[in-house]
């Protein structure tokens, strides 16, 4: 019912709560908080007839008709299961996990440290003035500088032809297409009257395999001499297949392709990193297929800089005047649009907006982690993904500690009363999820829950997720944000909004630059020390020395330790809601029309209302199993002790183990029962009360009685003068026809075997894969079980339908069950290996030794002299196909199934 190992524990516990959510549910519903309460319903159902022995969701739209049970009693249990939520959690079997927590420790520090002392060497840089400089010169505010700037060079406008470009294939044609030869729409955007293009439909050329053709076009080498390089391209969107490239001393160092576009759009490249080194530009077509072609034109080179950056002259004359590194200066000047792009992170939402968490650390935390994954921490702390990254706010992250680590983390309930949900996030290979009213199927309709879970894949570059929640207004909702093991994810801050806009805005650090007590405090601010790390105007790494000593030892002993972290090994299992909610009681169970709130508690029949207490913490899971499994609780103990005495037995001292109410059967011997019952509450040890059980004389006696009287009278057995006959269970029968052929698996554990598939085994979502007839051998509890695809020789032996408890199955004997020993596949097949083996035996050890062994094996006897004397004469020509009929026989007979 309610772990009480950590959440990072390997405690069976934990997984044992996995029973919850192995209820129906639908993939469409229109109605979803009916679609909770019926499942809700179905748990209720679970947990009251197995663990009590009381019907309460029979009080689901109104009291108890029998039992003193009211419908706030369902209510009451409802809002301690609406309070639980459903999670794989990430087990740790072996304790690697928690043994790499404590380690990495240390190492963590270390690694805090050695960054933060690695960055006081950049307190030596003028950050301050490289800043304002740039600043100067993106608003204009520095002197101008006339200066004769150097006149453009043409690259290539293929008014000449191909002259000065090497062609290779032959997609570009023989001459550069003119303006008046160009398909419909290819001429938007050109300048002049010349394009080359691989897309060639001229006369005379065969159009139908223009994107097939392939080729390439390659300029003469030529001396970058300019600050950029300008030109128009269009075509597909194919990185090196339908592209241009830039080539410096032989390496590519440029690439732009068309984006899927006739139209040409303007690029220019800054070149003035490669000034006096020699280049070639290539015109790429590769590809074949849609779209696989390539136009471009007009490559020229340049002086002048782009729209509102400075000019040359004034980058030169602001690095003089203010005793700055020219090329230092042009990197700052060159990342002020990055480093002032505007941001959600410290923008005040409307006033109209709520916040749901913004991960302050000076706040109340209000969510549930699951898992060893999650963690939150402040602004500038520093993190391992891939290489050392800052947190710009405070966040919850799952990258703490480890990219391989997995977990999930749980927001509280609240009311979707606006529009829209906006998340802040950054990370790869995880998702967030939005749970409307606990709804949580992974495959449902997108008509219905279309966007409900969004990936994050941005890497380190902030992402703006979106949920639209107008169709689920006034609905309670939760978000789930999950890390399976193989990325991260951080999470800035979460609010309601009924726009979907982003408040945003640009950082405004110099207005405050004058007051920094020197240039080393620059790198105070998380989110300016994240922009300039990122566009490379603070590198940590160049002082090699003290990098090394200080930061790449322990991250080396970091990553070490993190490479022997397992695989995440899953298991569905319950987690809290951080903060648990009372539900309205529905009146007539409709979920169109709530009543009053009634509180979480227990059973108001058996204990007070307040037995779990006034303030509970969670879902009240924990309080309700210490109340359930309480002395003062006597349906816990009387239905356990039952349930037990029932398996062991083979028949119930109360004949309705799933009510011990009013519509069940009375106790036989009550006082045998209160006996177990408070035997198991001062020692709940299963394990001692079974072996007490079947050490016992009652449990040894024969079914068959000779005493005439005693049968009597007590003609039903009610007071056990004798056992009762039991019959095998249908696991229980298959399970006995593997180990008895010989082919039984006895291995513990493994992945699931999927079922076998007959022709008879069709419709909506049969499974792809079919299994082996005998299921590989292995024992029937680790067969998959799919609701809508029940094995048949289990069902005809009374398998329960997989929706619900069933404390006493149906026992029915009936035709179809002989037959299905006689001609199903898997009885057959047993037959013939168990057959062949007693053949074998029979050559070696003799046919009666053979006969005796058969006996003992299916029917745990020896034969009598009158069957073995029959039997013999069966098999006493010797042929392997008699001993398999006789194997065959054995299985059919009515002893293998029924125990005396």
């Amino acid at each position: 019912m309610a772990d009480q190992a950590s959440a990072e524990g390997s405690g069976k516990s934990h997984r044992a709560t996995g029973w919850w959510w192995l209820s129906q549910a639908t993939h469409a519903p229109v109605d979803v908080l009916g679609d909770t309460l019926d499942r809700v319903d179905n748990q209720i159902d679970v947990l009251s007839r197995a663990f009590l022995g009381a019907t309460v969701s029979c009080a689901r739209c109104h009291d108890h008709k029998f039992d003193t049970i009211s419908q706030s009693d369902w209510t009451a249990l409802s809002g301690i299961i609406r309070s639980t939520r459903r999670v794989l959690h990430p087990v740790d079997e072996t304790g690697q996990v928690s043994s790499f927590l404590r380690d990495l420790e240390p190492i963590r520090n270390l690694f805090q440290q050695g960054v933060l002392q690695s960055l006081k060497f950049q307190s030596s840089l003028p950050l301050g003035d490289l800043l304002r400089a740039a600043r100067d010169l993106h608003l204009g505010q520095t002197d101008e500088v006339s200066e004769a700037s150097r006149e453009e060079m043409t690259l290539g406008d293929f008014s000449e032809g191909w002259q000065g470009w090497n062609i290779e294939g032959d997609a570009f044609g023989e001459v550069p297409h003119r303006r008046e030869d160009l398909p419909e729409g290819f001429e938007e955007g050109l300048v002049g009257d010349f394009l080359a293009t691989s897309h060639d439909r001229r006369p005379g050329s065969d159009s139908e395999t223009s994107d097939h053709r392939v080729g390439q076009l390659e300029s003469r080498p030529f001396r970058i001499d300019r600050d950029y390089l300008c030109f128009l391209v269009g075509g597909g969107d194919y990185s090196g297949e339908t592209c241009v490239q830039l080539w410096v001393d032989g390496q590519s160092v440029s690439e732009a392709v068309g984006e899927n576009s006739t139209r040409l759009r303007k690029v220019r490249w800054d070149v003035s990193e490669y000034a006096g080194r020699q280049a070639v530009l290539k015109i790429i077509d590769r590809h074949q297929g849609n779209w696989g072609h390539i136009s471009a034109t007009s490559f020229v080179l340049t002086d002048e800089p782009p729209q509102g950056f400075p000019s040359r002259s004034s980058l030169l004359k602001v690095s003089r005047d203010r005793s700055l590194d020219k090329d230092t200066l042009r990197d700052w000047v060159k990342s002020w649009t990055a480093l002032m792009s505007p941001t959600a992170r410290r923008t005040e939402l409307k006033s109209t907006d709520r916040l749901i968490d913004d991960f302050k650390t000076d706040a109340e935390f209000l969510w549930a982690l699951d898992g060893p994954a999650f963690e939150q921490v402040p602004a500038g702390t520093w993190l391992l993904i891939g290489e050392p990254r800052v947190t710009v706010s405070d966040v919850l992250t799952s990258a703490a500690h480890s990219r391989a680590l997995a977990g999930t983390a749980l927001s509280r309930s609240f009311v979707a009363d606006q529009d829209f949900l906006h998340v802040i996030t950054r990370g790869e290979e995880s998702e967030i999820r939005v749970i409307v009213e606990g709804y949580w199927l992974d495959q449902h309709n997108p008509l219905l829950f279309e966007g409900f879970i969004q990936k994050v894949e941005n890497g380190s570059e902030d992402q703006h997720l979106i949920f639209d929640l107008s169709r689920y207004q006034n609905r309670h909702v939760h978000v789930e944000i999950q890390d399976r093991g193989n990325g991260w994810v951080s999470v800035d801050r979460l609010w309601l909004s009924d726009d979907r806009s982003l408040p945003e805005q640009s950082p405004d650090w110099t207005a405050t630059l004058e007051e920094r007590e020197g240039n080393g405090k620059m790198l105070s601010d998380p989110l300016l020390l994240d922009r300039l790390l990122k566009n490379d105007l603070v590198q940590p790494s160049r002082w090699g020395g003290a990098w090394n000593a200080a930061v790449i030892k322990p991250v080396m002993e970091w990553k070490e330790l993190e490479s022997r972290l397992p695989e995440p090994r899953w298991a569905l299992a319950c987690s809290d809601a951080p903060v648990g909610r009372d539900v309205p009681l529905q009146i007539r169970g409709d979920s169109t029309t709530p009543g009053e709130l009634i509180p979480r508690s227990s059973l108001e029949f058996l204990s007070a209302r307040s037995v779990l207490g006034e303030s509970i913490q969670g879902s009240g899971r924990s309080k309700l199993a210490d109340w359930m499994t309480s002395a003062e609780n006597p349906l816990f103990w009387r239905a356990q002790a039952n349930r037990i005495w029932r398996w062991v037995m083979g028949e119930g001292l109360v004949d309705t183990p799933d009510d011990l109410g009013r519509m069940g059967s009375a106790p036989e011997n009550q006082n045998l029962l209160d006996y177990l019952a408070n035997r198991l509450s001062k020692n709940p040890s299963r394990i001692d009360l079974i072996r007490e059980l079947v050490l016992s004389q009652t449990y040894a006696m024969d079914s068959q009685q000779p005493e005439k009287r005693n049968e009597e009278r007590d003609p039903l057995n009610r007071f056990w003068h004798r056992s009762h006959q039991k019959v095998l269970k249908a696991e229980a029968i298959r399970d006995g026809i593997l180990m008895v052929s010989g082919r039984l698996d006895r291995q513990q554990g493994g992945v699931a075997v999927p079922i076998h598939l007959t022709d008879f085994l069709a419709g909506r979502g049969r499974p792809g894969t079919s299994g082996p007839v005998d299921g590989e051998g292995r024992r029937t509890i680790y067969l998959s079980v799919r609701r809508n695809f029940l094995d048949p020789f289990l069902t005809v032996f009374d398998f329960p339908i997989p929706a619900t408890t069933v404390g006493k199955r149906d026992r029915s004997n009936v035709p179809a069950q002989a037959l299905a020993l006689m001609n199903s596949a898997f009885v057959q097949e047993q037959a013939q290996f168990w057959g062949a083996r007693l053949h074998e035996a029979s050559k070696t050890e003799g046919v009666d030794p053979s006969l005796i062994l058969a006996w003992k094996a299916a029917l745990g006897r020896p034969p009598s002299e009158q069957e073995l004397a029959a039997v013999r004469l069966f098999v006493v020509e010797g042929q392997q196909q008699d001993w398999v009929d006789l194997a065959h026989v054995l299985f059919q007979s009515k002893e293998f199934r029924f125990v005396r």
